[in-house]
């Protein structure tokens, strides 16, 4: 929209929870340009000539944890924030919430009471969400968030629902087994897709599709089953945002714990501990692995924790050996910025919400891209505005248990669904990513990383990543998934550098 002698003006408005982006950026001389998509706004910015300009605040935190909104890679484009509107008009900008979620205070109701409402809310808004003038399934993993969703679903629909699964075979993360069972039991058509991909294919399409660096691997699954998917319906259900929404992630039952005594524990002593669990082997996912990382993460400022706990990537005091550019803000600042403003909150609550504000966009984006790119539309029904706000006001106690996450959630449905789905360990919808850096990527990832003439280079000091690449740094870290990071970025950079040349 430019500004001129008529009366102009637009509104622009935003889902509550931000499942869809809303792109834009204002030139010089009023023209408001905005998309769904990035890629959109760089025909509309050469259109206005307006300058694209990498934004190096942005790969800075990017090496943390992503690209928080409602920044971009580029400076002077933002992303409208889940919740806001925004008015526009040839002679000002304005923007406003118009929907916050409150934690406090909590709802006064007996567990067996949150179970049956809990189980009404999702029995409703699936029931809603399966509307549709087209063919419709839903994406299956295996896990306790998809199952629930397709549990509603055939209850309505019956055995003409399809449901989606990708499998692993051979890898730890695979449900596939558990999702063939569930869809047996629930009488429903199932259709699995084996991850028998191209590692070196898929990595080339996320940063051909992604409008921005995007290091959450998951992408690659979640592509590849959009596109199996868009073969036989038009739209899916899944089940994202159970996580963030019922506290299922490991680090909510940690958060859980430092509630109820850790937080009491002097910090040397987790320190310690950090110490001497760093020399004992295990994955990162193993029970061992979990435990370095919390201990770890206890010792440290609440900012700081949040990273380790989150994508236990790079921290600020890590940056300063990484980082040869113009020295920038760090990134635990934002994430500080926001504990002040929850400083009320229980430590469950608190990490629930910054989770929300700073990795759940980045999901959200995940999905929209990848089912964006086959043609098919995906709903969340746990990320109806109705089940977070119930939620969000239920005790901590009900969402977290002391050995498992998304306690009220597994015992509402305990009974109709197996005890593989309801008792069973998060696994994630994932890659094996640390088998593929170190065989079917390994030549790309060295071509890309060690390569003098690297793009990254002009971030990034080169004896860190050489470093890195050969596993002699950062081993108690989150290895794999900063490797595929840098990758990304750097893959990114260089269509960058086609894309302007």
């Amino acid at each position: 929209m430019r500004s001129g002698t008529k009366k102009t003006r637009a509104f622009l408005a935003r889902d509550r929870m931000g499942q869809k982006p809303l792109y834009y950026f204002v030139t010089a001389d009023g023209a408001v340009a905005f998309a769904s998509e990035i890629k959109a706004l760089k025909v509309l910015a050469k259109g206005l000539s307006f300058p694209l300009k990498i934004r190096d605040q942005a790969i800075y935190d990017y090496l943390s944890f992503g690209i928080p909104e409602p920044w971009t890679i580029y400076d002077g484009v933002y992303c409208l924030k889940p919740g806001y509107w925004m008015r526009v008009n040839k002679t000002e900008m304005e923007s406003r919430s118009y929907w916050t979620l409150t934690r406090l205070p909590k709802v006064e109701m007996s567990y067996q009471e949150a179970q049956e409402c809990l189980r009404d809310l999702i029995r409703e808004t699936v029931k809603l969400q399966l509307r549709s003038d087209v063919p419709l399934g839903v994406f299956l993993s295996g896990g306790m968030d998809s199952s629930v969703i397709t549990y509603e679903a055939s209850r309505e629909i019956g055995s003409t629902l399809t449901a989606f699964t990708v499998a692993t075979p051979g890898f730890e993360t695979d449900e596939s087994a558990i999702a063939k069972r569930t869809a047996r039991d629930l009488g429903i058509r199932h259709q699995i897709l084996d991850m028998k991909i191209s590692p070196k294919d898929s990595i080339f399409q996320v940063v051909e599709h992604y409008d921005q660096p995007f290091s959450d691997s998951s992408a690659i699954p979640s592509m590849a089953i959009s596109k199996l998917a868009s073969n036989y319906v038009k739209v899916v259900l899944n089940g994202d945002g159970g996580d963030e929404v019922f506290g299922g992630y490991r680090r909510y039952v940690a958060n859980r714990h430092f509630d109820l005594w850790g937080r009491y524990v002097p910090y040397f002593i987790w320190g310690l501990l950090g110490k001497v669990l760093g020399g004992c082997p295990g994955s990162r996912r193993s029970a061992l692995g979990f435990l370095r990382r919390i201990t770890r993460g206890s010792s440290q400022s609440p900012a700081m924790r949040f990273l380790t706990w989150t994508n236990d990537q790079l921290n600020d005091s890590d940056k300063r050996s990484w980082w040869i550019g113009k020295q920038q803000s760090p990134t635990e600042a934002l994430i500080e910025n926001k504990l002040k403003e929850i400083s009320n909150y229980s430590w469950v609550d608190r990490q629930i919400e910054l989770d929300r504000a700073f990795i759940l966009p980045g999901l959200l984006v995940k999905m929209d891209m990848a089912s964006m790119a086959a043609s098919l539309e995906a709903r969340s029904p746990f990320l109806d505005h109705k089940i977070v706000e119930f939620a969000a006001l239920l005790p901590d106690s009900y969402k977290v248990g002391l050995k498992m996450g998304k306690r009220i959630l597994r015992d509402a449905y305990s009974g109709l669904l197996s005890d593989d789905v309801t008792r069973g360990k998060k696994k994630g919808f994932e890659i094996p990513l640390y088998e593929w850096l170190t065989d079917d990527l390994k030549d790309l990832t060295t071509d890309a990383l060690l390569n003098p003439n690297a793009m990254i280079y002009g971030y990034l000091d080169n004896t860190q990543v050489r470093l890195l690449a050969e596993q002699k740094t950062m081993r108690e870290r989150n290895w794999a998934y900063l490797m595929y990071a840098l990758l990304i970025l750097e893959l990114w950079l260089q269509k960058e550098r086609k894309n302007i040349a």
